[in-house]
């Protein structure tokens, strides 16, 4: 996972110098964090969408998985609504905390009957509840001309971890809108800007620790890049720019009671296509939508359909 990010990093080193361009205060709709930070004392509001559509498998193959002794379930869809607020500190650091509020839909799962012992599909119609809060910091390092900023933080257990089927029953724990766990977070963020064009990379490590029922989550590592031109409004608003990212989620197995999960976890790299709108000095709106180019996922999993990414971030 390292090697593509120094890649990244020699590119950017290697290309000729050019007019610093505006690129907006933060990655708005999309996964590639930025390198910069927010002036002294100023701060933003950031508000995101995302929605996930998953591929669904019906009640005889699910029956059939589990009859395998594969540990299998099925979603329809996932949304996540999300808020944040950052606050420039200096110049140079920035620290943001944010909130997710999940809705998982059409949760299925194979369960057992415990009056005949007898397998059936059970489920959830939606799973909702406010997910995990997230306190970053961000240190800019370098700003000219390459733009380079370290990213540190930790994922604390706000999230709802008592969702329940339809017959009532406690959902699992990888299931739930929260973990449970504190995982701290750490990662860099690089970027170089050429009059229209700007090119950034990020790479973001999720450290994670055993929270609620003995499980704890997979250790994750998200690497994004991304490409963006200025399309229209060259020295004045609003301005208007469109992207292309590259990104890669690899997430190891869950372990709950001491033992591995063999049904989670994998490698899923996505191609997101994006807009971006800077309608003034303090509005930004943008969007990314992202289809999985490639999905190693271990043991049997549903797969990846796409991806939306919406966002709108206010600096004051």
């Amino acid at each position: 996972m390292l090697r593509p990010c120094s890649l990244v990093l020699f590119l950017l080193g290697i290309l000729p110098s050019a007019a610093w361009g505006d690129h907006g205060k933060g990655a708005v709709g999309g996964k590639t964090i930025s390198p910069r930070t927010l002036h002294e004392e100023d701060a933003s509001l950031d508000l995101g969408f995302r929605y996930q559509k998953s591929e669904t498998f019906d009640d005889s193959r699910l029956l059939s998985g589990a009859a395998e002794g594969h540990d299998i379930h099925s979603v329809d869809w996932l949304a996540e609504f999300s808020a944040a607020f950052g606050y420039g500190v200096t110049d140079h650091l920035t620290i943001s905390a944010s909130v997710p509020f999940e809705v998982i839909h059409g949760f299925r799962f194979v369960d057992t009957d415990p009056n005949t012992g007898n397998p059936f599909v059970n489920g959830a119609n939606s799973i909702v509840g406010v997910g995990d809060a997230t306190l970053l910091g961000k240190y800019s390092l370098l700003a000219d001309p390459i733009e380079l900023a370290v990213v540190g933080g930790i994922k604390i257990p706000t999230g709802s971890t008592d969702q329940r089927t339809n017959t009532g029953d406690l959902i699992e724990a990888d299931h739930q809108p929260g973990s449970g766990s504190w995982d701290p977070l750490v990662g860099i963020a690089a970027g170089r800007q050429f009059e229209q064009f700007w090119l950034g990379t990020s790479v973001l490590y999720r450290i994670t620790t055993e929270g609620r029922r003995q499980f704890t989550p997979g250790q994750s590592v998200l690497f994004a890049m991304k490409a963006e031109y200025q399309i229209l409004g060259l020295g004045k608003f609003p301005r208007l720019y469109g992207s292309l990212e590259l990104s890669e989620q690899f997430t190891a197995k869950d372990e709950q009671f001491g033992m591995k999960n063999q049904d989670t976890g994998g490698s899923l790299v996505g191609l997101g296509f994006g807009l971006r709108l800077r309608a003034d000095e303090h509005l930004t709106l943008g969007g990314m939508f992202t289809v999985p180019v490639y999905q190693a996922l271990n043991g049997l999993q549903h797969r990846e359909r796409y991806d939306l990414l919406l966002g709108t971030a206010y600096d004051f």
